[in-house]
């Protein structure tokens, strides 16, 4: 008798989102891979501690590139590296402080490096993670490295529209932020 192979499941279907609060819950034996976007100086969470791929990136959660400690082009290229070598049977756990934006904008980036379009990775975003606001400056600047010519931007657009719709209250409050010209 022959067994059949699972099928891959796509990398939405083994992603998990979240902030520092949600880390308990989300972490299950499964995951594999882990990937930490910390404001710098924090410590990463002892939990993560058994997780054998760990990756992690210290910036702040801002959108303006000449601010000191904003993600960098090289920040964004090692985003690209680690979600270029995801296996495709691993569980990945991507979380921030809230999960709400560098998190996010990291997993629309991996599930397009991933294979989805830019536009079926905002879907499967808004499925796995929402509400969110993915960062526009890593969306950015990883649309400009992968070449996607505002692919990615747009896609990210689509999310913010549902946030406006859905969450106006959220949308208000950012839009007396530096980052309200996100905002379509």
């Amino acid at each position: 008798m022959s067994t059949i192979p699972s099928a891959r499941l796509p990398l939405w279907q083994r992603l998990a989102i979240c902030g520092l609060a949600e880390l308990a819950e989300r972490l299950t034996p499964a995951t594999t891979t882990v990937v930490s976007l910390l404001d710098p100086g924090y410590e990463t969470p002892d939990i993560l501690e058994r997780i054998p791929q760990r990756h992690r990136f210290s910036f702040f959660d801002v959108v303006d590139p000449n601010l000191a400690m904003s993600p960098t082009p090289q920040d964004v290229e090692r985003l690209i590296e680690v979600g270029s070598s995801l296996d495709d049977q691993g569980h990945v756990l991507v979380h921030c402080h809230a999960g709400m934006s560098r998190s996010t904008a990291t997993a629309l980036l991996f599930m397009v490096l991933q294979g989805a379009s830019p536009q079926e990775a905002a879907e499967q975003l808004m499925a796995v993670r929402f509400p969110c606001w993915p960062n526009s400056l890593i969306v950015r600047m990883a649309d400009e490295q992968l070449g996607l010519q505002g692919a990615l931007h747009q896609a990210s657009r689509t999310v913010y529209l549902r946030m406006q719709q859905e969450h106006a209250d959220y949308v208000a409050q950012l839009a007396t932020t530096s980052r309200a010209a996100e905002i379509p």
